[in-house]
C-alpha cells in the first residue's frame, strides 16, 4: 500500500471521528453546566448519606473528616458515572497514530475508573478505620461499609 493511500485511509478515519462526534461547541457549555449541577446534587446526597451514618461521631473529628467525606462522595458519583460509560462503550477504543500505527487499546474512562476506584478504597478505609477507633461502634461500621462497597 502506498504512503498516499495510507494518508488518505488515515484521513478517513479522522473525518469519521469528528463526524461522529456527539456535540457542537455551543451544546458542550449547556451540557456540562446540567452535568455539573446533576453531579453536584449527587454529591451532596452522597456526602448527606455518609454524615447521617456518622451523626454521632464527635463533631471535631467530622470536621477533620469533612475533606475526606467530600472526596469519597465525588468518586463515589464519579465511579458511578465512569461505570455506565464503560458499560456503553466498552473498556477499548480505536486509535490511530499514523503510519500503520492503528488499533485498539485500552480506553480512557477505564484507566481512570481503575486509578480511582483504587484511591476509593484507599479513601474509604482510611475513613472507616479512623472513624472506627474514635467512637464509631459495629453497627455503624457495618452500615458504612454498605453504603461504601462497590459496585452498586
Amino acid at each position: 500500500m502506498s504512503n498516499k493511500q495510507n494518508l488518505q485511509e488515515n484521513n478517513d478515519v479522522s473525518e469519521n471521528i469528528e463526524e461522529n462526534s456527539i456535540f457542537s461547541d455551543s451544546e458542550d457549555d449547556s451540557i456540562a453546566k446540567l452535568r455539573l449541577a446533576k453531579n453536584d446534587k449527587l454529591i451532596k446526597a452522597t456526602k448527606k448519606k455518609l454524615l447521617k451514618i456518622l451523626s454521632k461521631i464527635d463533631e471535631n473529628l467530622l470536621k477533620i473528616s469533612d475533606s475526606l467525606i467530600e472526596n469519597i462522595a465525588f468518586m463515589s458519583v464519579t465511579l458511578d458515572d465512569l461505570m455506565l460509560k464503560i458499560k456503553a462503550n466498552g473498556v477499548k477504543e480505536y486509535y490511530c497514530n499514523g503510519k500503520n500505527q492503528f488499533g485498539f487499546k485500552e480506553s480512557v474512562e477505564i484507566k481512570i475508573y481503575n486509578t480511582m476506584q483504587k484511591n476509593y478504597q484507599t479513601s474509604m478505609k482510611l475513613l472507616i478505620d479512623m472513624l472506627s477507633r474514635n467512637g464509631l461502634n459495629d453497627d455503624e461500621t457495618e452500615e458504612l461499609k454498605k453504603l461504601l462497597a462497590r459496585p452498586r
